[in-house]
This record gives C-alpha cells, structure tokens and sequence, in this order.
C-alpha cells in the first residue's frame, strides 16, 4: 500500500543564518515539516499550501523551483511518498497551531535540526534544501 503527503520546508534568515521551522507531531513526538496526506482532487503543491496554513497558520513564499520527493516504508507493507517544496517565512505573520496535530515548534539551524529528525532521507533533503538557498542568495 501507497501513501503520499505533501508539504514545505519553511525557513527565515535571522541574524544571518538560515533557520527551518521544525514542528513536533502531537501523536508520535516526532519532529519534522507541516506536510499531510493529499484529498481527493489535489496535486502536491495544493495539498503543501493547505496543510502548511492548516498545522501552523502560514501562508509563506513558496519556490516550487524546489521540489523534492523521498518515499520510505512506514508499516511492513506501506509506503510513504512525501513531497516538500521549500518557502519563506513572512515576518508579518504569526504561528498558530494546529493543536489537534502538532504539539510543539521551533526554528533550528541545518545542525540543530539534524539533532532532531529522525530519517537520514530527511536530513539530507534539508541539506539539499540548505544549499538551495545559499545559492539563491548569492546571485
């Protein structure tokens, strides 16, 4: 059996370091990107924007420039396709919860964040993502 979810790795530059907002799952208290299962009659980049403004109240600047999928296996016979798009945090906005969900958040560097995850696939798209942005910051 497939599962595919869909999301966004959102980041901020603070004090000149790139910083990517980690949220704790409510259920497993694993940490990890605002992301959820598709419905019916979305594509990826739908499901991302819904659920990102569904468990943290955001509405960011999305690069669809970057999307990247990882897919691993979650029980003994399913799967788990995610795709994450990268976006901007908007100063101007607030972070709300969606308390049924996500039990926590936080802001980590590409160090901090790595202590926290769980999957090396995901440390390594954070990486991808890292450099992606480091690169479109010195055009």
């Amino acid at each position: 059996m497939q599962e595919y979810s869909a999301g966004s790795i959102v980041y901020r530059i603070k004090n000149n370091k790139i910083e990517f907002l980690l949220v704790q799952s409510r259920l497993n208290r694993t940490w990890g990107f605002p992301k959820g299962h598709l419905e019916k009659d979305e594509n990826n980049v739908q499901a991302a924007q819904r659920e990102v403004y569904e468990e943290v109240g955001l509405k960011p600047d999305y690069d669809f420039d970057f999307e990247e999928s990882i897919t691993y296996k979650i029980a003994r016979d399913r799967l788990k396709t995610v795709t994450l798009f990268l976006s901007r945090f908007n100063p101007g906005q607030k972070i709300e919860l969606q308390k049924s969900e996500i039990g926590d958040y936080k802001w980590a560097t590409l160090a901090e964040a790595n202590s926290c995850l769980n999957y090396e696939e995901l440390k390594e798209l954070l990486k991808k993502a890292q450099e992606y942005i480091e690169n479109e910051i010195s055009r």
